[in-house]
This record gives structure tokens, C-alpha cells and sequence, in this order.
């Protein structure tokens, strides 16, 4: 018998599997499956395992940062030119080969 966690703190349900690969409810995502996994509460089949790691992606949302500006091509002209400009201001670093 395995306890099953299901999101937003809502009512567990229990899962029943008889060895490795049984069913599995509908409402179970990858990451709980994964989560049951390795605390050693649930065995699953390969296939299984390997449908939920591949899964992960698409159940998930990645976390990232994405910044939003409308320029006018003035804008990014500038903005380019300012690029260019400190670019190079750039100190180069020589570097002098010894021996010893």
C-alpha cells in the first residue's frame, strides 16, 4: 500500500500495487511518481520510470527570467553603438610565455 500526496494539500488517496509496474491513477504526476520512487515507497517498471523522467519537462514549469522592452531602431542603434563603445574600452591582457 502506497500513501499518494495529491496537490494544493487536497484529500490523499492510497494506492495499491501488487509488485513492480502496477497501475497507476490518472491524477498522479511524474514528479510525485519520481518523489514515491526514490523514498523507496513505490516500485515501478522501467517503462514507467522512464515515461515520467521524460515527462518532467512538459508537467512542470521551468522557472527563468525574461525581460520585455520595445525599442524603436533609434533605440537599438544607440543601445548598439553604447556596446560597441565600451567594448572597446576593453583592457587587453598580454600574456608572456617564460620557461623555468
Amino acid at each position: 500500500m502506497v500513501f499518494v500526496g495529491t496537490p494544493y494539500g487536497q484529500n490523499p488517496q492510497i494506492l495499491v500495487t501488487d509488485g513492480i509496474g502496477g497501475s497507476l491513477p490518472e491524477n498522479v504526476s511524474a514528479l510525485t511518481l519520481l518523489q514515491m520512487v526514490y523514498r523507496g515507497a513505490l516500485k515501478v517498471s522501467p517503462l514507467q520510470m522512464r515515461a515520467a523522467i521524460e515527462s518532467l519537462p512538459y508537467e512542470n514549469p521551468q522557472l527563468s527570467a525574461v525581460a520585455l522592452r520595445s525599442m524603436t531602431g533609434n533605440d537599438f542603434a544607440r543601445a548598439l553603438d553604447r556596446c560597441i563603445e565600451r567594448s572597446s574600452k576593453a583592457k587587453l591582457i598580454e600574456l608572456k610565455a617564460t620557461n623555468g
